[in-house]
């Protein structure tokens, strides 16, 4: 699973700086929502969520901030099939 939420990681950090800022993490919930058919999370649910996980309080998520979410993540089937097969 860690490699999955490596690569998961990697996806949705597009400028490769080892960080997710806000934006990478909405259109990784996009992608998610659009593949899994499910209903896209409010712009004030992605940002509650940003400051949860952003245990360092900088803006962004790194790789140690994060997995635990997608984990969660996949520990939904439907999530998890779609991630392997697109990463």
């Amino acid at each position: 699973m860690r490699k999955l939420v490596e690569s998961a990681f990697k996806k949705m950090d597009s400028d490769n700086n080892q960080t997710i800022d806000t934006g990478e993490f909405r259109y990784f919930l996009e992608f998610i929502s659009e593949k899994t058919g499910t209903p896209m999370p409010s712009t004030e649910l992605i940002e509650q969520t940003m400051k949860e996980l952003d245990k360092n309080d900088d803006g962004v998520l790194t790789l140690n901030e994060i997995a635990p979410y997608v984990l969660k993540l996949l520990k939904n089937q439907q999530c998890l099939m779609t991630l392997q097969s697109n990463i």
